[in-house]
Protein backbone atom coordinates (compact mmCIF):
# COMPACT_ATOMS: atom_id res chain seq x y z
CA UNK A 1 0.00 0.00 0.00
CA UNK A 2 1.35 3.51 -1.15
CA UNK A 3 0.32 5.36 1.80
CA UNK A 4 1.70 8.38 0.29
CA UNK A 5 0.45 8.40 -2.73
CA UNK A 6 -3.24 7.47 -1.35
CA UNK A 7 -3.10 10.35 1.24
CA UNK A 8 -2.67 12.88 -1.59
CA UNK A 9 -5.49 11.07 -3.86
CA UNK A 10 -7.53 10.75 -0.56
CA UNK A 11 -6.92 14.90 0.22
CA UNK A 12 -7.89 15.77 -3.43
CA UNK A 13 -11.12 13.68 -2.92
CA UNK A 14 -14.58 15.30 -1.54
CA UNK A 15 -15.28 11.35 -0.15
CA UNK A 16 -15.43 10.68 3.93
CA UNK A 17 -12.76 8.16 4.88
CA UNK A 18 -14.91 4.69 4.44
CA UNK A 19 -16.18 5.79 1.01
CA UNK A 20 -12.28 6.20 -0.21
CA UNK A 21 -10.93 3.25 0.91
CA UNK A 22 -14.28 1.03 -0.14
CA UNK A 23 -13.57 2.86 -3.36
CA UNK A 24 -10.12 1.89 -3.45
CA UNK A 25 -10.41 -1.43 -2.11
CA UNK A 26 -8.04 -1.16 0.83
CA UNK A 27 -8.43 -1.50 5.01
CA UNK A 28 -9.53 1.73 6.70
CA UNK A 29 -8.12 1.06 9.77
CA UNK A 30 -4.25 0.71 8.77
CA UNK A 31 -4.61 3.45 5.98
CA UNK A 32 -5.50 5.87 8.79
CA UNK A 33 -2.70 4.52 10.70
CA UNK A 34 -0.47 4.60 8.71
CA UNK A 35 -1.43 8.39 6.96
CA UNK A 36 -1.73 9.58 10.85
CA UNK A 37 2.13 8.36 11.10
CA UNK A 38 2.98 10.19 7.55
CA UNK A 39 1.11 13.15 8.60
CA UNK A 40 0.15 13.58 12.36
CA UNK A 41 -0.68 17.32 11.86
CA UNK A 42 -2.77 17.47 8.76
CA UNK A 43 -4.39 14.10 9.14
CA UNK A 44 -6.46 14.95 11.95
CA UNK A 45 -7.50 18.03 10.67
CA UNK A 46 -8.64 16.39 6.97
CA UNK A 47 -10.62 13.48 8.76
CA UNK A 48 -12.42 16.28 10.54
CA UNK A 49 -13.24 18.26 7.57
CA UNK A 50 -14.75 15.40 5.98
CA UNK A 51 -17.36 14.62 8.92
CA UNK A 52 -21.08 14.65 7.72
CA UNK A 53 -22.78 17.72 8.39
CA UNK A 54 -24.63 18.34 11.54
CA UNK A 55 -27.89 16.77 12.44
CA UNK A 56 -30.93 18.82 12.49
CA UNK A 57 -30.65 18.40 16.68
CA UNK A 58 -26.97 19.22 16.89
CA UNK A 59 -28.07 22.63 14.85
CA UNK A 60 -30.55 23.51 17.25
CA UNK A 61 -28.82 22.73 20.27
CA UNK A 62 -25.77 24.66 19.03
CA UNK A 63 -28.05 27.63 18.65
CA UNK A 64 -29.80 27.05 22.13
CA UNK A 65 -26.06 27.66 23.64
CA UNK A 66 -25.92 30.80 21.82
CA UNK A 67 -28.77 31.87 23.07
CA UNK A 68 -27.66 30.67 26.65
CA UNK A 69 -24.24 32.44 26.55
CA UNK A 70 -25.89 35.76 24.95
CA UNK A 71 -28.22 35.60 27.55
CA UNK A 72 -25.53 35.23 30.72
CA UNK A 73 -23.33 37.86 29.24
CA UNK A 74 -26.13 40.18 30.07
CA UNK A 75 -26.43 38.49 33.78
CA UNK A 76 -29.21 35.97 33.10
CA UNK A 77 -28.53 32.54 35.63
CA UNK A 78 -29.83 30.08 32.32
CA UNK A 79 -30.82 26.84 32.41
CA UNK A 80 -30.74 24.69 29.11
CA UNK A 81 -33.84 21.99 29.10
CA UNK A 82 -31.99 18.88 27.08
CA UNK A 83 -34.20 17.73 24.23
CA UNK A 84 -36.82 20.08 25.28
CA UNK A 85 -40.37 18.92 24.58
CA UNK A 86 -41.97 21.27 27.31
CA UNK A 87 -42.81 25.01 26.61
CA UNK A 88 -39.39 26.40 26.99
CA UNK A 89 -35.62 25.50 25.69
CA UNK A 90 -34.14 27.89 27.86
CA UNK A 91 -35.11 29.36 31.23
CA UNK A 92 -33.53 32.65 32.50
CA UNK A 93 -33.22 34.07 35.89
CA UNK A 94 -32.44 37.17 37.19
CA UNK A 95 -33.19 39.30 40.10
CA UNK A 96 -36.44 40.52 39.30
CA UNK A 97 -36.86 39.03 35.76
CA UNK A 98 -37.63 35.11 34.12
CA UNK A 99 -37.13 34.27 30.65
CA UNK A 100 -39.11 31.95 29.34
CA UNK A 101 -37.02 30.91 25.92
CA UNK A 102 -38.32 28.87 22.56
CA UNK A 103 -34.89 28.81 20.22
CA UNK A 104 -35.96 28.71 17.08
CA UNK A 105 -33.23 29.09 14.15
CA UNK A 106 -35.93 29.66 11.26
CA UNK A 107 -37.94 32.14 12.93
CA UNK A 108 -41.15 30.45 13.40
CA UNK A 109 -43.01 29.36 15.96
CA UNK A 110 -46.00 26.96 15.60
CA UNK A 111 -49.82 28.98 17.01
CA UNK A 112 -49.87 26.14 19.63
CA UNK A 113 -46.57 26.26 21.09
CA UNK A 114 -46.43 30.20 20.78
CA UNK A 115 -50.02 30.57 22.84
CA UNK A 116 -48.69 27.64 25.69
CA UNK A 117 -45.37 29.36 26.41
CA UNK A 118 -47.27 32.80 26.85
CA UNK A 119 -50.02 31.01 29.10
CA UNK A 120 -47.11 29.60 30.98
CA UNK A 121 -45.03 32.70 31.25
CA UNK A 122 -48.57 34.79 32.46
CA UNK A 123 -49.29 31.99 34.88
CA UNK A 124 -45.87 32.53 36.34
CA UNK A 125 -45.07 36.09 35.99
CA UNK A 126 -42.50 35.68 33.15
CA UNK A 127 -41.65 37.05 29.97
CA UNK A 128 -42.40 34.47 26.79
CA UNK A 129 -39.16 35.04 24.20
CA UNK A 130 -38.38 33.70 21.06
CA UNK A 131 -35.22 33.19 20.23
CA UNK A 132 -34.76 33.10 16.29
CA UNK A 133 -31.43 33.45 13.65
CA UNK A 134 -33.50 34.34 10.54
CA UNK A 135 -30.54 36.13 8.70
CA UNK A 136 -28.13 32.75 9.43
CA UNK A 137 -25.75 34.93 12.16
CA UNK A 138 -26.50 36.27 15.80
CA UNK A 139 -29.43 36.27 17.73
CA UNK A 140 -32.60 37.99 17.57
CA UNK A 141 -35.02 37.93 20.31
CA UNK A 142 -38.71 38.73 20.41
CA UNK A 143 -41.24 39.10 23.08
CA UNK A 144 -44.71 36.98 22.48
CA UNK A 145 -47.53 38.51 23.45
CA UNK A 146 -51.29 37.78 22.09
CA UNK A 147 -51.28 39.91 19.39
CA UNK A 148 -47.69 38.04 17.67
CA UNK A 149 -44.02 38.95 18.54
CA UNK A 150 -42.64 41.92 19.16
CA UNK A 151 -39.06 43.34 19.38
CA UNK A 152 -37.06 42.37 23.21
CA UNK A 153 -34.03 44.24 23.64
CA UNK A 154 -32.24 43.04 26.44
CA UNK A 155 -30.31 46.43 27.14
CA UNK A 156 -33.76 47.94 27.72
CA UNK A 157 -33.83 45.50 31.04
CA UNK A 158 -30.90 46.83 32.56
CA UNK A 159 -30.05 44.19 35.51
CA UNK A 160 -29.70 45.52 39.14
Amino acid sequence: MDVEKLYKKFKKSKSQLNQFCNKHSINQATFSRKARALYPNEWEELIASRKPKSSQYALGRSFEYSVRNLLRKHGYFVVRSAQSKGEADLVALASGSVLLVQCKRGGSIPKNEQEELFALAQRIGAEAILADRKTGRGVNLKRLCRSGTEPFDLQEYPLP
